[in-house]
């Protein structure tokens, strides 16, 4: 039992130390990345956008690739690319923001129901593509089957646009939301 003890108080100063904070297993390391497909593909019979009650802005068959650092959520978070739609990438290794003043917010301690470890807000500022000149509101979440959960955002989700429309999105006209299912990959 001292034993036991014992291994226990080593386990817990290396722990206090190192940062240990059960969330390694979302680090990615440079030949990883968190890679996932938005949730909301087109209703049946639908010809027009807004095709999905959830997805908004973002073509079906939208992929992202996510870096992502837990030891550094505060400062070096991590970047995400897309995949190429219609008018372009909406995003192409834009890093990931963290906002400053939520680290004195008690926002920063949100929790949504179900199997979710850890949950943060980024902000991501497009360099190229349709989103470029918006700030797009980041919603991350770690689930504990070990994917990532990421909402992306931008405008109330009133102004929906035909995703080929890429006039009106470089007017800044169209607003987009959607949910991506991400899981590591090497």
């Amino acid at each position: 039992m001292a034993r036991l003890v014992a291994l226990s108080l080593i386990a817990l100063a290396v722990c206090t130390l190192t940062g240990c904070d059960g969330l390694d297993e979302f680090e990615t390391r440079e030949d990883e990345v968190f890679a996932g497909t938005i949730i909301g593909q087109r209703e049946a019979g639908c010809t027009a956008e807004p095709c999905s009650f959830v997805r908004r802005g973002f073509p079906e068959d939208m992929a992202i690739e996510l870096t992502f650092s837990p030891r550094n959520a505060s400062s070096n978070p991590g970047t995400i690319t897309s995949s190429e739609g219609p008018c372009g990438a909406f995003f192409n290794g834009d890093r990931l923001l963290p906002i400053a003043p939520l680290a004195h917010d008690d926002l920063s301690l949100f929790e949504f129901p179900g199997a979710r470890i850890q949950n943060y807000i980024f902000a991501i500022e497009p360099a190229a593509g349709p989103l470029v000149g918006r700030d797009v509101m980041s919603v991350l979440s770690l689930r504990e089957d070990g994917a990532i959960e990421l909402r992306l955002l931008s405008g109330s989700g009133a102004r929906v646009c035909e995703i080929n429309d890429c006039d009106a999105f470089a007017r800044g006209e169209c607003d987009v939301f959607g949910v991506f299912d991400a899981r590591k990959e090497r």
